[in-house]
């Protein structure tokens, strides 16, 4: 859940989907995931102090336990999150999946703001709704069904705004946005093929140099 935000395509497959991440999540670390061995903490206080605060006055629907001095934010998801909010406008890096949905495709999603919501997977109850919000959603990467498998595919790019970059990373794309590109001409002294571009002009080497680039003598 680093990251994501899901975007399902109606309120009533938000509601389905609800119990099912409920689930997972028991599964994946029992009932308590603060005593689980393979549930990880936050990696610095600072860290759990600002994932905290993400939650404030957030709707919270699973987890939302949190422990500051323990660097422990347990697996929470948001219904419905306020998309003004800090938790929608900024980097979540933490266990906090927000959803939100919308009614029909190509409406304009919460993200017209200036600091768009960064999408991370879709959710819809037909395979035709797994496109996402609209194909005008400003994403960085889109996984349709999966969450972060796009990291499988060396080709598939990722789009870096504000303070996470610049450019689009992952695999050559990398390399593109880190290189910089400059060009070297090398031309012989002998023989000097630009003699004739050199004063005086005039002459029969002027007069070639007009009709090649004018046409007229």
């Amino acid at each position: 859940m680093r990251r994501a935000r899901l975007p399902a395509r109606h309120p009533a497959t938000a509601a389905a989907l609800l119990p099912h991440l409920e689930r997972a999540v028991r599964e994946s670390y029992g009932p308590d995931p603060a005593v689980d061995g393979d549930y990880g903490r936050i990696v610095t206080r600072g860290h759990a102090e600002r994932l905290a605060g993400l939650l404030e006055g957030q709707p919270v629907a699973v987890g939302g336990t949190v422990d500051v001095d323990g660097r422990h934010i347990a697996p929470t998801i948001v219904p419905g999150a306020d998309p003004d909010s800090p938790l929608m406008r900024e980097e979540i890096f933490g266990p906090i999946l927000p959803s939100c949905t919308w009614a029909r495709r190509g409406r304009r999603s919460p993200s017209s703001g200036s600091d768009p919501i960064r999408w991370r997977c879709t959710c819809s109850a037909t395979t035709a709704g797994c496109a996402g919000p609209s194909p005008t959603t400003p994403h960085r990467a889109r996984c349709a069904s999966a969450c972060r498998r796009r990291t499988w595919v060396p080709g598939a790019p990722v789009r870096r705004v504000g303070a996470s970059g610049m450019g689009a990373y992952h695999g050559e794309r990398s390399f593109d946005t880190f290189s910089h590109d400059r060009s070297v001409l090398h031309k012989p002294l002998h023989p000097d093929t630009a003699r004739l571009l050199y004063p005086p002009y005039r002459g029969w080497g002027t007069r070639l140099i007009v009709r090649l680039f004018h046409g007229t003598a």
